[in-house]
């Protein structure tokens, strides 16, 4: 085989290994443009169970190819780094850094264009007035929902879930949010509060730590990954209803990711075999 053969031949298998594992390099214009924004989370509870008032930190971090990243560092830990261009999302420890878990199939999710516009009219909602939030022009929007859920025993009657929701968003950062205000009620009482208030906003590709999921961590299922954390779930009902959806979907998004791994490992045989 000549040297111009083994060339051709090894590129080839680099194309099809791509495809096998459906991880082309994707094109498109990112989800919004690469940053990071770190947001301080007020939740205050419904004045009936105390009114407590719990404080922590949120991170949101895109890379200019779109992937993105979510961190709560201050509270649980927890980081969802999205590879858009691997068709996955990976919770990890950021503490321990021994734990993960996947969600995906592996199949690639295109980067979109918003549909926003320059002024953010593509987002629904009565305008509000325009505040400027760390330098950044924002417009307000105030949205609201309304929602009615079955009634729980004993109580006969339809319970009604209002969630009024004010948000600014800046029309320069593609109507990513920089202040949110959600107030909820149930059945016209009091359902606590969450505001999230931008408190700074960094332009330019993120710091990787957020995208570089240990290699040491261990792969575990969704519950039994959010139950090392401490974090409990009741055995009964709805709850239990939940838990076992998570545990089908990671189940099934899991085998379609090794079956196109073992698909791409058999052409790589098939290759080296020309």
């Amino acid at each position: 085989m000549t040297t111009t053969s083994k060339t051709l031949i090894g590129l080839l298998g680099a194309f099809l290994l791509a495809i096998a594992f459906h991880r082309p390099a994707v094109q498109g214009t990112p989800k919004f443009p690469p940053l990071t924004i770190t947001y301080s989370i007020t939740r205050i509870d419904p004045a009936s169970l105390g009114g407590k008032v719990d404080t922590y930190t949120r991170i949101e971090a895109t890379r200019s190819d779109g992937n993105q990243a979510f961190a709560t560092p201050d509270q649980h830990g927890i980081v969802r780094t999205s590879f858009d261009d691997q068709g996955i999302n990976v919770l990890w420890d950021l503490q321990n850094k021994n734990i993960k878990t996947t969600m995906g199939d592996g199949v690639p999710w295109q980067p979109y264009q918003d549909n926003f516009g320059s002024e953010c009219e593509g987002i629904s909602g009565t305008r509000l007035e325009e505040r400027t939030i760390l330098g950044f022009r924002t417009i307000g929007i105030e949205v609201d929902d309304h929602m009615t859920t079955p009634p729980i025993p004993p109580a006969t009657t339809p319970h009604v879930i209002n969630q009024a929701r004010k948000i600014w968003v800046a029309p320069d950062l593609a109507c990513r949010e920089l202040l949110s205000v959600l107030t909820i009620s149930h059945d016209g009482m009091d359902g606590g509060s969450t505001t999230e208030a931008a408190t700074s906003v960094v332009l330019g590709d993120p710091d990787p730590q957020w995208f570089t999921v240990p290699d040491s961590a261990v792969e575990m299922g969704k519950t039994e990954f959010y139950q090392a954390l401490g974090l409990k779930f009741s055995p009964n009902g709805e709850a239990k209803k939940t838990i076992e959806q998570m545990n089908k979907m990671y189940l099934q998004q899991k085998a379609k990711r090794e079956s196109l791994q073992a698909r791409a490992r058999l052409l790589w045989r098939k290759i080296q075999t020309l």
